[in-house]
């Protein structure tokens, strides 16, 4: 569920210019994001991992992708806004006991996709492009059949979640 609080804490985040600085000081400010979405909840907050050299870093595991979250840690593989609050919904649903076995799987992965992308839009609209190029990648990272990758291109998703169908 997307909650108008979330909308406020991610506009006040972006007014304090989340790329810049070093390294620490942009953690610092998506530590400050992470923590702000748990509090509202009043759910655990959970350790952010951010690798500082992203480029050259290889995960542990083979199939994790860029990110990925356990019971006590988020981390993530860059400073991406998107990547964490997808990463953060996953953490809520957690948190808040949902499966995420079985047919859940897909349905979780699809939750946590429009739970990110609407709050990325809505609060970066001017970084349509950047967001189109994003969705792009991750429909094509799911495993869909070629009609589902068809149907889901990013004005329809966008209109999809904006709508609240």
């Amino acid at each position: 569920m997307i909650l108008q609080q979330d909308i406020e804490i991610i506009e006040v985040f972006k007014r304090c210019s989340p790329w810049s600085g070093t390294f620490e000081r942009k953690r610092e400010k998506f530590l400050t994001l992470l923590n702000n979405l748990c509090m509202v909840r009043s759910i655990e907050i959970p350790k952010l991992l951010i690798h500082r050299d992203h480029k050259r870093f290889k995960w542990a595991r083979a199939n994790d992708g860029d990110c990925w979250f356990n019971q006590k840690k988020i981390r993530i593989r860059r400073f991406s806004v998107l990547t964490l609050l997808h990463e953060f919904k996953h953490w809520n649903d957690m948190k808040g006991g949902k499966s995420f076995n079985g047919p859940c799987k897909k349905q979780r992965e699809w939750e946590a996709v429009y739970y990110s992308t609407y709050l990325f839009y809505r609060v970066w609209p001017e970084r349509l492009k950047h967001l189109s190029d994003l969705m792009t990648m991750r429909v094509e990272n799911i495993k869909l059949s070629e009609s589902q990758k068809e149907n889901a291109s990013l004005v329809a998703l966008i209109d999809l979640i904006v709508k609240g169908k």
